[in-house]
């Protein structure tokens, strides 16, 4: 199995297969909790687990590239400490669970992968078509999967997941 995420509430999981076929891409889970009397999205850690557990193929190879995501300036001012740490703390969980459950993963720079696609400086929409492509290639259809803007980080995911280590 290749396994293709792009972190954060807004990230996805794609899945392709040893041939580097699409199967799947999937929404990171999460859930909502009252913080300072606000409601605040988080990665559900739990249901995080059991996605990925289910993903896992034991006796074959599993690989993983994952977005390895830095701070960064969001509509050309810098992100607050409290969004980065969460942001940081969702890609540990990532990370840990990846860890535990024994997948090979390699991160990948978000410059790597959209170099590799000709995105470097397009805003995160440029990924959909590309995204919506490589799944018809495939023989699926792309409108089942990616069909509106907020689903970008799901083109990311399919994206990232070319970039995987397959050796």
């Amino acid at each position: 199995m290749i396994i293709g995420i792009d972190p954060g509430n807004n990230g996805a999981i794609a899945l392709l297969d040893n041939n580097g076929i699409f199967v799947d891409v999937v929404d990171i889970p999460t859930c909502e909790r009252i913080v300072g009397g606000k409601v605040k999205t988080f990665i559900d850690d739990s249901e995080l687990f059991k996605l990925l557990h289910t993903f896992r193929k034991p006796n074959e190879k599993n690989v993983v590239a994952l977005e390895n995501v830095n701070a960064m300036a969001k509509g050309g001012t810098k992100q607050g400490a409290v969004s980065m740490f969460n942001f940081g703390m969702g890609f540990g969980m990532i990370k840990m669970a990846l860890t535990v459950l024994e997948f090979e993963v390699s991160l990948i720079a978000p410059i790597s992968w959209k170099r590799q696609h000709g995105l470097v400086g397009s805003d995160k929409s440029a990924s959909i078509p590309l995204a919506r492509a490589f799944i018809t290639h495939c023989g699926m259809n792309a409108d089942s999967y990616i069909k509106l803007k907020k689903h970008d980080g799901r083109a990311d995911a399919v994206l990232i997941a070319t970039m995987a280590d397959w050796n």
